[in-house]
């Protein structure tokens, strides 16, 4: 049974702003998934209070979509040339994603092909599938944000799911679930080789 992304605390002004923005790419067919606390709380029914919403995207498909809200009022910018845009009103905002930091986790046809049907505030929508959070997720190890956790409970409960193997975008790339579960642990006991709990 799938989860339910809810967001309780989410005031009804940020619960307006994600709606319009969401149906004004729709309205426009602009292809998009969900990500982030939405797409985590919906496959492993975990739920915290997020600052933002995600939406994933092609990087071709990046600036038909800033024109339509752009055109519908809202503020957008590119904060990074290479993988990350934000749409604004007031103090919400949504991140417009289409590649990771590092350059290495670009949005492709494929994430579309592997999108995970579900609904978001009421609306009908595709998630990211498990395999390309858990790809994306892999690569934000700072200090300050560590998604370790969050690709744990992912493998938690999707790794056994019957019927599921790597994605293409893990294949194509080279890497494989056991592999970035190697990298973490690495990551983790470097990090706080380098850096101790203050």
């Amino acid at each position: 049974m799938q989860g339910v992304a809810r967001r309780d605390n989410l005031d009804l002004k940020g619960q307006d702003f994600y709606g319009e923005v969401l149906e004004t790419l729709k309205h426009a067919r602009v292809p998009i998934l969900i990500g982030g606390g939405y797409a985590l709380a919906w496959h492993t029914s975990i739920h915290r209070q997020t600052k933002d919403l995600d939406i994933f995207l092609r990087r071709k498909d990046c600036a038909p979509a800033f024109a339509v809200l752009a055109q519908a009022g809202f503020r957008t910018e590119i904060v990074f040339k290479h993988w990350l845009g934000k749409v604004r009103s007031g103090d919400d905002f949504i991140d417009i994603i289409f590649n990771s930091g590092n350059g290495l986790a670009e949005v492709t046809d494929a994430w579309f092909e592997r999108g995970v049907d579900a609904e978001i505030l009421g609306r009908a929508v595709q998630l990211c599938a498990p395999e390309e959070m858990i790809w994306s997720k892999a690569f934000v190890m700072e200090r300050e944000r560590y998604d370790g956790a969050d690709i744990a409970h992912l493998l938690r409960v999707k790794g056994a799911s019957p019927g599921r193997a790597c994605s293409s975008t893990l294949v194509n790339t080279g890497a494989c679930c056991s592999t970035i579960s190697s990298s973490m642990i690495t990551s983790t006991l470097t990090s706080r080789a380098r850096f101790p709990p203050r």
